[in-house]
């Protein structure tokens, strides 16, 4: 953990080399007690495996390239986590066994190469924020997320409406939602929303 704390410590501009001062206490602590994670993408090669992180809440790897070989194997033991930052990253598709993460709360797909979320994402119940790419598909079963309450940037083409459209009624909590229309607009959909 020093060598990550160092590593991201000298790689910043030295205004902001303050702002990691607080995290050197986090270095003399076992990792299985870290709560909150935020990898500078110059460190993604120095962070420890995800099973090393035994009741993390939030784990944010925005801008850090997957691709160079972090594996998001284990993001299923993360039983605690609340929030995942996976934005900018790169990745083509999420592990199947995302749908283990119970009480996951925030899920932050943005800037990423996600073509379409496995079915498994219809088990997060505790659901309550979806960021993705308007190309990104949603499976069937969208609708039993109920509490999702925003949803950024869900696709409508003339492939997904009759589908999309019926679960987009179940989600009565949904507050925000954006919409990428790649067809008209029709009364099935205007009667959902």
């Amino acid at each position: 953990m020093r060598k990550v704390l160092s590593f991201s410590y000298y790689d910043l501009p030295p205004h902001l080399r303050t702002c990691l001062l607080y995290l050197r206490t986090v270095a003399t602590r076992s990792l299985q007690q870290v709560r909150s994670v935020v990898v500078f993408p110059s460190a993604i090669r120095l962070l420890p495996t995800l099973r090393s992180f035994r009741v993390i809440r939030v784990l944010d790897l925005q801008g850090c390239d997957l691709l160079q070989g972090y594996s998001l194997k284990y993001v299923d033991k993360l039983f605690h986590l609340r929030y995942l930052g996976l934005g900018d990253t790169r990745i083509a598709q999420l592990p199947e066994e995302i749908g283990n993460i119970r009480f996951l709360q925030t899920l932050d797909l943005m800037g990423t190469s996600i073509y379409s979320l496995p079915s498994t994402v219809v088990q997060l119940r505790h659901l309550m924020c979806l960021y993705i790419e308007s190309y990104t598909r949603l499976p069937n079963g969208i609708g039993s997320l109920t509490s999702l309450e925003e949803l950024l940037f869900l696709c409508i083409d003339d492939d997904s409406t009759a589908d999309i459209t019926h679960e987009l009624g179940q989600l009565t909590g949904l507050r925000v939602l954006s919409i990428v229309l790649f067809s008209d607009w029709n009364d099935k959909l205007l009667e959902c929303l």
